[in-house]
This record gives C-alpha cells, structure tokens and sequence, in this order.
C-alpha cells in the first residue's frame, strides 16, 4: 500500500505520478464504478497485476465511501415496494447527487407513507430543494463531482457562498446571480424568514440579511432567494412632503405557492372515497 498517498483520480482514470494504471468504468450502477487496467499495465505479470488493481479498488472505495448515504438512496429506488411515484423521484436525487430542485420534482404526487419513507432515508424536504445533508460534506461533494465529472482530489471545505461564471454551479449549490449559495444554508435561511412572517401575524414583516451577509452572500442574492420561495418586497412608504431622513427598511409578504393536487392513494378503496368526494364537490 506504499504509494497510494500518490494515487488521484483525474480524466476518468486512476493516475500514479502522472501515469494511468485504471480507467475508471461504469459498473452495475452510477455509484459502483468498476476498473478496467491501462494498457500500460500489459506487460506487468498476471499476478502482480491483479494484486495491483486490488490495491486499486480499495483506494477507490475509500474514496468514494462519503457516498454511502446516495447508495442507500439508489437501493430504495429498486424497491418495487416504495412505488413508481417515490421510485422516480429517488432515481433523480441519486442522479443529480443528492440535490433535487422541488419544483418539478414529483414530491406533490408521493403519499403520507412515501414522504415518510424520504425522511427514514436522511431526505431533507426544503422550501425550494429535496437534499441529503450528507452529501453536502466536503467529501461527499469530491466524491461526486469524481465519478460526474472523472476528477477527484483532496476534498476541499464546503464554503456556503462561492463565486460563479457563467457555467453551471457545483454539485450542491443555488445559483442566486453571480453566486452559489450551498443548498442547506439556503433553507436555513429561508426558515428564518418563515419564522419572522409567523411572528408577524398577518403584517407585513421585516426579514434581517446579517445572517445571509455573515455567510457572503450580497443583499441583492439574499432578496433573490427570499423571492424565490414565494416572498413579496412591498414597496417603502413614501416620506411626506418636505421630511428627510434614511430609507425605510425593506418589509415583506409571502404567497403560498399553488396548492398542488392531493396525491392519489394507490389502495382501491382510498380512489372511490376521493371519486365520492370529487361528487359531492360538483353538486354543492
């Protein structure tokens, strides 16, 4: 195991000093890639060899072992028992990582009892986004991004708020304007400002951005992301005639999003309770 410090997954192969040993191939799933020897390797005897590409394997579950909460993910997808509505949903949290957008994402078709099945699996249900909080740990995310993209590395630490052009953002992050806002920092921050709606009653509220700056992330972002989740700048009271004096802080309301349609029961008896309730809807 001497050397192995010098191992690192680069360009969809396993690389010694620069030299490939192992293509890294796809295997029975996304999340258990297998290795096929680099020709270079043809000339090393067949026991030696194997020995060689034994060595490899284990470096390459270690490696890729933050990834274990994704692969108990992509087991439940295989269980008829979950449903096609969970099934489906789970099949796309494994292939975007861990970070599903909850718009579109099938959440408002699962039952109480598929929901719950999410949460047994460590599925973290936000305000905009389905995550597992594990896999927004800086191994996991290096994981990842090796068997996405084919390059690996130390694992680097997980900054809330990083820069972006005008690629796609990482594995795990938001993109709010020019920034990327880590998809758990974006719910907590988004539960914060729920909490100040509930406080407020039924005024308008104020929602204070020394967190979201403390993290990085401009004011301008901060307001995007509250906009996003269904937040409502009002527009400032106008000073009167004549007066002077600072800007009036920004306050907010919040619209629910569309109500979505009541998951379908997939028990015959639950489908005639709702077609009698959808009835007695139409004769009302």
């Amino acid at each position: 195991e001497a050397g192995e410090e010098e191992l690192a997954l680069a360009h969809g192969a396993l690389v010694w000093r620069g030299q490939a040993l192992a293509r890294v191939d796809r295997g029975k799933s996304p999340l258990a890639p297998r290795l096929i020897a680099d020709a270079t390797l043809d000339p090393v005897a067949a026991p030696q060899r194997k020995a060689l590409l034994a060595t490899l394997d284990g470096w390459l579950a270690r490696f890729l072992a933050p990834l274990e909460p994704l692969r108990r993910v992509e087991a439940a997808s295989r269980a008829e028992s979950g449903g096609p509505e969970l099934r489906a949903l789970l099949i796309r949290l494994v292939e975007t990582g861990g970070v599903l957008e909850r718009a579109g994402s099938g959440l408002d078709r699962l039952d109480k009892a598929q929901r719950a099945a999410l949460g047994r699996l460590g599925v973290r249900i936000g305000a905009l986004d389905l995550f597992l909080p594990a896999m927004l740990r800086p191994a996991a995310l290096a994981a990842w991004r090796a068997l996405a993209r084919g390059d690996g590395g130390e694992p680097t630490q997980a900054h809330p708020v990083i820069a972006l052009d005008a690629t796609p953002p990482p594995p795990g992050y938001r993109r709010l304007g020019r920034q990327g806002l880590r998809a758990d920092l974006a719910e907590k921050l988004l539960r914060d400002a729920h909490a100040a709606r509930m406080n407020a009653g039924r005024n308008a509220f104020r929602v204070d951005p020394g967190k979201a700056v403390s993290m990085g992330l401009s004011q301008d972002n901060h307001a995007r992301l509250l906009r996003l989740a269904g937040f409502q700048p009002l527009p400032p009271r106008r000073l009167p005639p004549g007066a002077a004096g600072p800007p009036a802080p920004q306050v907010w309301r919040w619209r629910p999003p569309r109500r979505q349609q009541a998951p379908v029961s997939r028990s015959g008896a639950a489908r005639t309770a709702n077609a009698f309730a959808e009835l007695a809807e139409l004769v009302r």
